[in-house]
């Protein structure tokens, strides 16, 4: 079992994974808990790990005795359950990410009823200009063809923001993501851009910290082939679709371990309190696992 798949804790993600492939970094085992202020590195540490070990670029274990990876995992989106028969997929990949944790929009606080809008420099509608081009962007590149999604999760205001004060700073985050890195680099120009030139055009600055870069993993293409039959000799309908959320499969993949990933139809989508998972379609997947294993050396 791999701990800290989520960035939750430490604000880092793929702990597990990473730090078995030896891919963790003495900045991350700096990384302090959200809540306690334990180091990632301390909290390894009192799990009976010597957290060092973990950064030398080797693998803890020997990656050539790991013949395959399979992941069975909730699908996190509504493709799987909004089908009736097909509820349960095989990935085809996981997209990789451009995030920025956080990005200022630095305007001037100004009377919301004394300032007319040809002088104002309000942060929040400069953002909301922003994010709001970003989401025409999104559009046109999905209208080509192109797998992308763009997400901003969170938008604060400053402590200091009141219903009758104009906005002088807000911030907020960027999560964008696809299949193609090229893709997501791109969209990530095109953001930078676009800032520029409504900074310029609203008098406003932005300021975007050092962005997060979390490459795309293809699963191995056998083995996904792999499950499709034992699937077919079990009976059990599935789709292929990509995974839009980050895994450590994409971690063990990227390290050259082949790996593939069983997706079960879940409800009400993931990462909130009303997320469900019927029994059945669980057991549908534990139930592909189980073949794909037996069937593995046919």
């Amino acid at each position: 079992m791999m701990r800290c798949e989520e960035s939750s804790f430490f604000g880092k993600a793929y702990v597990g994974s990473l730090g078995m492939m030896g891919k963790l970094t003495a900045a991350d085992l700096a990384l302090k808990h959200r809540s306690t202020g334990e180091t990632l590195g301390e909290c390894i540490r009192s799990c009976g790990v010597d957290p060092e070990r973990l950064t030398t670029g080797e693998p803890v274990i020997d990656p050539k005795r790991i013949a395959a990876f399979v992941e069975l995992h909730i699908e996190q989106g509504p493709t799987l359950t909004s089908q009736t028969l097909t509820r349960t997929g095989i990935v085809t990949g996981i997209r990789g990410n451009i995030r920025h944790k956080n990005v200022k929009v630095l305007g001037e606080t100004a009377h919301s009823g004394a300032v007319n809008k040809e002088y104002r420099h309000d942060a929040v509608m400069a953002a909301a200009r922003l994010i709001s081009r970003m989401e025409d962007r999104w559009q046109a590149r999905l209208d080509a063809g192109d797998d992308l999604v763009f997400t901003v999760g969170v938008i604060k205001t400053a402590p200091t923001a009141a219903i009758s004060v104009i906005p002088g700073e807000v911030s907020f985050t960027v999560d964008m993501r696809s299949l193609s890195m090229d893709t997501v680099k791109a969209f990530h120009e095109d953001l930078l851009a676009t800032a520029r030139s409504l900074a310029a055009e609203r008098g406003v600055r932005f300021e975007f910290d050092t962005p997060l870069y979390t490459q795309p993993a293809h699963v191995d293409a056998s083995l996904a082939n792999r499950l499709e039959a034992s699937a077919k000799r079990a009976g059990i309908p599935v789709m292929r679709l990509a995974s839009g959320a980050g895994h450590d499969s994409a971690v063990l993949g990227n390290c050259g371990i082949p790996v593939a990933m069983i997706f079960v139809a879940n409800q009400k989508g993931s990462h909130n309190p009303h997320e469900a998972m019927e029994l059945e379609d669980f057991i549908k997947g534990a139930e592909l696992l189980r073949h794909a294993v037996e069937d593995f050396d046919l």
